[in-house]
């Protein structure tokens, strides 16, 4: 580490704050030059920026005597809540008073900062101040502290990270692209449904209308049947079990309890416990389906077993009719989930009651179709899951890169 040396901020860069031009003169605005706030910031899921939501003009930006983030020779960080994003312009831009743009010296890199920065966020944050909203002082921001090598070495770290980065938007952008297709199935497969002797989606509704009938729900395939889940279902709460009557440790007869801090926190052992012998009305198995009634409302839980909390409910259901994977796929839907949302009520909490689950709609396909309709899904399901595992491992790689090469262990 003989060409690292210890760095302040302010040693590698100019450091200039943001402003805001006159929101009341309307030729500031709406022009070609990029005017990058916080929320931009936020927003990007890549190392560069392209675009802004607000464009300023040129009289716009020498009104306020703003300094330009030159492209990719300076690096934009959001300083005021919420603090810490960054990215690097890839065109010059100018910014407002939530951020902060650092313009490197001709022998420090701007890609290679962008991930000691990156790296070191935490640091960023914990400098913050504030009472109405956390901020950090271009002050404050000079005084942070690194050590980066020479420019050449700089540059070559910041090519391994940036390939991995590559591959990460990659992965970002096919995943984007399934939830997109998913969408488009889950419109389709649910309004027209797949026709058993073709194994196709029916024709649309304006193609052959005579396949169609009236619903309250709109226009359904002729084969389906307009219920409630009042028709197909039968709810029970589950139970609240005092810490004192919990288990840390795993017995015979002891289930797991199931509950929202567990399943937010998998991995947190002090969310797990166990309870003895709960009363049979309470216990799920793992091709159970539960649904959260207050806390996380509506969210679908499946493929777990245990003892689950009066939070929430568990959802039985004649399986020779109804098909599991096609019940959960239908209580995901946007439209259901919207509903269950607005019997919940607006409270601080929303609670949803065993009656309005009750009054939410439900089609029903004969049961050979529900399980072509699910299997369409679950395909393009694993696919997905599948891109999110490979972007996980990513970034487990990224992750460990970032430790090794700045720090200079490799």
């Amino acid at each position: 580490m003989s060409n690292w040396h210890n760095y302040s901020l302010d040693q590698v860069g100019t450091i200039v704050s943001g402003s805001t031009p006159s929101t009341e003169n309307p030729a500031f605005w709406n022009g070609n030059i990029n005017w990058v706030t916080p929320n931009d910031l936020s927003k990007q899921k890549t190392r560069f920026i392209y675009d802004s939501d607000r464009k300023l003009s040129l009289s716009g930006f020498k009104s306020c005597s703003l300094t330009m983030a030159p492209a990719l020779k300076s690096l934009i960080i959001s300083s005021r809540a919420p603090v810490g994003y960054l990215a690097i312009p890839q065109i010059n831009s100018a910014t407002n008073q939530g951020c902060k743009t650092i313009i490197f010296k001709e022998s420090h890199y701007a890609e290679f900062y962008y991930y000691v920065l990156l790296y070191n966020v935490n640091k960023i944050r914990q400098r913050a101040e504030g009472t109405t909203f956390a901020e950090i002082s271009k002050k404050e921001l000079e005084k942070i502290s690194f050590t980066a090598p020479d420019l050449p070495t700089q540059k070559r770290i910041a090519k391994i990270l940036s390939t991995v980065d590559g591959q990460i938007e990659k992965t970002d952008a096919i995943i984007a692209k399934y939830q997109v297709i998913k969408q488009g199935m889950l419109h389709d497969l649910f309004t027209r449904g797949i026709d058993l002797s073709t194994g196709m989606l029916r024709p649309t509704q304006e193609q052959a209308p005579e396949l169609y009938k009236p619903s309250p729900l709109g226009l359904i395939p002729k084969d389906w049947n307009y219920k409630t889940l009042k028709n197909i279902t039968l709810v029970n709460q589950g139970l609240q079990i005092p810490i004192s009557s919990r288990y840390k440790d795993y017995k015979d007869n002891r289930y797991l309890y199931i509950t929202i801090q567990l399943l937010n926190n998998p991995t947190d052992e002090s969310y797990t416990y166990y309870i003895d012998n709960p009363p049979i009305s309470v216990v799920c198995k793992t091709q159970d389906v539960l649904m959260v009634r207050t806390g996380n409302t509506g969210a679908v839980i499946t493929n777990i077993a245990g003892c689950f909390h009066n939070n929430f409910f568990k959802i039985a259901y004649n399986s020779e009719y109804t098909n599991r994977d096609f019940l959960v796929q239908y209580l995901n839907l946007q439209h259901i989930q919207e509903k269950i949302m607005n019997y919940a009520g607006t409270t601080t909490i929303p609670d949803l009651k065993h009656g309005d689950f009750y009054k939410l709609p439900y089609l029903e396909p004969k049961p050979e179709e529900q399980k072509y309709i699910s299997a369409k899904i679950n395909q393009i399901d694993m696919l997905i899951a599948s891109e999110n595992k490979t972007l996980e491992k990513l970034q487990k790689l990224k992750q460990g890169l970032m430790s090794k090469l700045l720090n200079g262990d490799v």
